[in-house]
């Protein structure tokens, strides 16, 4: 493990998206640390999960759109780190120039404000989809520096990517710093969008599923997400990538097996849907959903061209150099399950399609 570089107790911390589903973790894990902590949050959305611990620590609640450079001018000048989270994961909730305004540009605009700012060091969010696949079947798996091979699967996928880019562009040693965290399928309590791994979730316990899908997914609890994001911040190289998901691949089969059997609902039968009907299915989920429910389709035509990539990674790397050590990935489920369950509110979202 690499030595702690920062020390982050009581330092002036930004968080971008703060009161989002990651965000709002690592808000509540920067307050334990004594930090002061400044939320940034899109306008006009709540503040009511962070609110009360970014007050209480000192720090400020700000408004700002990523997308709109002059909503940051200035708003970084009294932070010394910073945690980019903010981002869309909603592909078919934006047409497809708002997701590279969000994901690219924003990432851009958060990037050059924070360096002209004397921001320190920046970790920033990205995903598996920004890295390569493994070109050969589970149970092998990619790691960080495989080649980027996504680009056939959505608007999400690719600016993602370029966002990935900018972020390792912009790390200069010494002067402003960045590190880029890779997420894989996060679950637990609060995750109000929900997710995609969220509405897999949210699927099986309320109207099942008949057959899986022969692929394999890494379910990594959303605190365990936040955490790897803080010791990145306090020992993670300058310029580096961490991958940060399950400590192997899980077959959906078995997955949503689990799903089923702690919400004690029917599992799916032990047939496994071919790709090629994913594919027809996504066009025409997507089809009705901008026809008839305006709502986000379960399935859309970028996560069907993902299914035929093997995403199955290692986490060696975050291991070696972050002391990562995740929980079982059966807590992150039992987790969300509770949530979709006993606390999970739906509110009706507007779409700007």
């Amino acid at each position: 493990m690499n030595e702690q570089v920062v020390f982050l107790e009581g330092k002036h911390v930004g968080v971008t998206g703060a009161n989002g589903f990651l965000g709002s973790y690592i808000c509540h894990s920067l307050k334990k640390k004594d930090v002061i902590i400044h939320a940034y949050i899109y306008p006009g959305t709540s503040t009511k999960i962070i609110g009360r611990e970014v007050l209480e620590s000192g720090g400020e609640i700000i408004s700002i759109d990523i997308t709109k450079p002059e909503t940051l001018f200035g708003k970084f000048d009294s932070i010394e780190y910073l945690f980019h989270i903010a981002g869309t994961v909603a592909e078919w909730a934006h047409p497809i120039y708002k997701i590279f305004d969000i994901n690219f540009r924003g990432a851009r605009n958060v990037h050059s404000e924070a360096k002209k700012a004397g921001v320190k060091r920046t970790v920033h969010t990205s995903t598996m989809a920004a890295g390569g696949s493994c070109p050969v079947p589970y149970p092998a798996v990619t790691s960080e520096n495989a080649p980027w091979d996504m680009q056939a699967t959505g608007p999400y996928s690719v600016s993602k990517h370029l966002g990935d880019l900018i972020a390792k562009k912009f790390n200069n040693p010494g002067i402003y710093e960045t590190i880029r965290i890779r997420p894989h399928q996060i679950l637990g309590w609060g995750d109000t969008g929900p997710s995609a791994p969220g509405q897999l979730v949210l699927q099986a316990i309320t109207r099942g599923f008949p057959a899986y899908i022969d692929q394999v997914t890494q379910i990594i609890h959303v605190q365990d997400v936040a955490e790897a994001h803080i010791v990145a911040m306090e020992r993670g190289r300058a310029g580096a990538v961490y991958n940060i998901a399950s400590r192997k691949p899980i077959p959906v089969y078995i997955f949503l097996r689990y799903v089923c059997n702690v919400a004690q609902v029917k599992p799916p039968l032990p047939i496994a849907i071919p790709k090629w009907i994913l594919r027809i299915a996504a066009a025409f989920s997507e089809t009705i959903s901008d026809k008839i429910t305006h709502k986000p389709p379960l399935l859309t035509r970028g996560n069907a061209q993902m299914l035929y990539k093997n995403t199955g990674t290692s986490i060696k790397l975050a291991q070696d150099e972050l002391g990562f050590n995740p929980r079982p990935w059966q807590e992150a489920v039992k987790d969300a399950i509770r949530w979709f369950r006993e606390g999970y509110n739906p509110v009706k979202r507007t779409y700007d399609r």
